[in-house]
């Protein structure tokens, strides 16, 4: 369980984590996404400038139309743009995503889908390594 510092510190965080991320796709919402997701915004980003030499553009949050059970209607889910990337760039990506997200223990799933990378926070049903959506 989080401590309300935590999760404070989260927000203020993601405060200053959108201010400076490259996009948020207009229509994406990431005003409720869960304080683990707003705090794993900063990692994503920091991993986008450094692989792909750009901020990371979330394209859906807790909006759209996603499976039934999807992480997004409960805050724990966001999509990255990669429909401007070459196929090896997302792999290496997604990758490094996923080394980044869970170097530390965390339970974060990176799936690649066919024109995003989904990351979830899933600790009860984690799949080690990248997938495909």
């Amino acid at each position: 369980m989080m401590s309300i510092v935590t999760v404070l510190g989260a927000v203020a965080a993601t405060l200053s984590i959108f201010d400076r991320i490259a996009a948020v796709k207009p229509g994406a919402d990431t005003s409720k996404l869960s304080a683990r997701m707003l705090a794993a915004v900063a990692t994503i980003d920091t991993v986008s400038r450094r692989t792909i030499g750009r901020g990371a553009i979330i394209t859906s949050g807790v909006d759209g139309t996603h499976r039934d059970g999807s992480k997004h209607y409960t805050g724990n889910a966001v999509d990255l743009r990669t429909n401007d990337l070459a196929v090896s760039t997302i792999n290496v990506y997604a990758r490094e995503l996923d080394e980044a997200l869970n170097g530390r223990g965390h339970r974060f799933d990176v799936l690649i889908a066919s024109n995003h990378i989904h990351i979830e926070y899933d600790p009860k049903n984690y799949r080690m390594g990248v997938g495909r959506e």
